[in-house]
């Protein structure tokens, strides 16, 4: 008996009955009940429990007519031939078309094994020319003759420079200081921000300038300089409290930033022993040239009045006078005493260091002369600006704005008023031990000492200093400070990474 399924229509290899009467080949029927659990044939449920396997004999297929017979057999052989051939023409079409597939890749492997190996031949033969021109380069900062490129001034630059002293003194004379702070606010002054600026895994901000060329008349317009130990300056915005510009270049740390009084001009020093000049360009500062015409580290720099020159001091005691505009030697001083500190006069004529051995150092600019220094004995006043009987060096120095008085702190802390018309002391001050700077507001009456804190001093009478406020809060020795426009606010830089804002 042949049964056939209901779905299929053809005999079923497995044979099963459901309660419905019907024969269904077991695997259609339970494919369909997985997606529909009805009968097929009537609509009723139905599940696989509800099906009944139906045994039947094993009966042989029959024998197709082509093949009963010898033509109909060749005629089957022929049909398996041609299917054959066929297949092995589609094999053979695509074994050609992987060879292709492979020759092209070998030949795309090859080609860039080529380059490869040339550009590592490039990059080796690249260092080693980069290396020998280090070696060059090493060689001739070693031995050349920075003296062979001092150009001197001539004497139209030194009539310029004196006409401008002029015009600068008679300037100071006309100062209106009815803008700046008393003692009394300055006694208010409190941390009124506290920024990390530069890197913290090389940290330290060990320097602070104003950005002169904007002529902020309070901190809404104000933007400063930073110098840090991870070698960046970082630009930054104090009213609006973000960084604007960070400039790269220097491989070692910052130890001095100033700007130029007009133009966007940055110049900074640095342990690489270079000085770089940042220019802004439209939205970002790029550094137009670098200047290394000194052999050691860069530890304090000081802009002309006339913002032609810069004066920079490195830590072998030599002073440089250089153009901005061309980056040009003017004069270089090498056999001096060796100096913590350089500035130049309000005027413009004179420069004077402060000095190791206790003495400062007196430089005409005119006519690159040094002067006989100025000393304590010299004064005629006794124990001044020495330690147990030793002379104590100078750590830092600055000018009154009004050109007649000049500060000047030791290593004992020992803070000293001069007068330069007579090369006298005025006053003397023991302040904080261990001082780092020393610095006066543009109204020559405040003046700020750093060490570990600030002591910001009130000079009531040129004979009398009165401590008007202490400001503290850094965890380290304060390494710069610098008062804003109208002393209306102080700025510090610190070893504990951070830039702090006092108004």
């Amino acid at each position: 008996m042949t049964f056939l399924c209901t779905i299929s229509g053809v005999q079923p290899q497995e044979p099963c009955l459901s309660k419905t009467g019907y024969i269904f080949e077991r695997r259609l029927i339970e494919k369909h009940l997985e997606e529909s659990p009805v009968c097929p044939a009537t609509g009723e449920p139905l599940t696989p429990k509800d099906l009944i396997n139906i045994k039947t004999d094993v009966v042989t297929k029959p024998r197709p007519v082509t093949a009963s017979s010898i033509p109909g057999l060749l005629s089957l052989l022929q049909s398996e031939w041609d299917a054959l051939a066929l297949e092995t023409h589609n094999m053979r079409s695509h074994v050609d078309e992987v060879r292709k597939q492979l020759s092209y890749s070998l030949y795309q492997h090859d080609a860039a094994t080529r380059v490869i190996a040339r550009l590592i031949k490039q990059r080796d033969s690249a260092l080693q020319e980069v290396e020998a021109l280090k070696q060059q380069l090493l060689l001739f900062r070693t031995n050349y003759d920075v003296n062979s490129l001092e150009t001197e001034f001539d004497k139209d630059t030194m009539v310029r420079l004196q006409d401008l002293a002029k015009v600068l003194l008679s300037e100071r004379k006309k100062r209106d200081l009815s803008g700046y702070l008393d003692a009394e606010a300055f006694s208010k002054f409190k941390c009124a921000g506290e920024f990390r600026l530069h890197s913290s895994t090389k940290p330290g901000v060990l320097c602070v300038a104003l950005d002169k060329s904007k002529n902020a008349q309070s901190l809404e317009e104000s933007f400063c300089f930073t110098g840090g130990n991870d070698g960046s300056v970082v630009y930054f915005d104090l009213f609006n409290q973000k960084t604007v510009h960070t400039l790269n270049g220097h491989m070692k740390p910052v130890n001095t930033v100033v700007t130029h009084p007009l133009d966007n001009i940055a110049l900074s020093g640095s342990d690489d022993s270079t000085i770089r000049v940042w220019r802004e360009f439209e939205t970002e500062f790029k550094c137009t040239y670098v200047l290394k015409h000194h052999k050691t580290s860069i530890k304090n720099l000081a802009m002309h009045p006339s913002g032609e020159y810069l004066l920079s001091l490195s830590s072998d005691g030599v002073w440089g006078l250089c153009n901005i505009d061309s980056g040009k030697v003017i004069k270089m001083h090498r056999n001096v005493p060796k100096c913590n500190a350089l500035k130049i006069h309000p005027d413009g004529l004179v420069c004077i260091g402060a000095a190791t051995n206790g003495t400062l150092q007196v430089w005409d600019i005119r006519d690159s002369t040094l002067k006989d220094p100025i000393t304590t004995s010299s004064s005629g006043v006794n124990g001044v600006g020495t330690a147990n009987g030793v002379s104590s060096a100078w750590v830092d120095l600055d000018f009154n704005e009004n050109g007649y008085y000049l500060v000047s702190v030791s290593e004992a802390g020992e803070l000293v008023l001069w007068d330069l018309r007579k090369q006298s002391v005025i006053n003397t001050f023991s302040c904080n031990v261990n001082p780092t700077k020393v610095k006066f507001d543009q109204s020559g009456l405040y003046m700020g000492v750093s060490s570990t804190k600030v002591e910001v001093l009130y000079m009531k009478e040129k004979s009398k200093f009165e401590l008007v406020h202490t400001l503290e809060g850094h965890n380290a020795n304060v390494t710069d400070l610098e008062f804003g426009p109208y002393s209306k606010f102080l700025l510090t830089t610190c070893l504990d990474k951070s830039l702090r804002l006092y108004n």
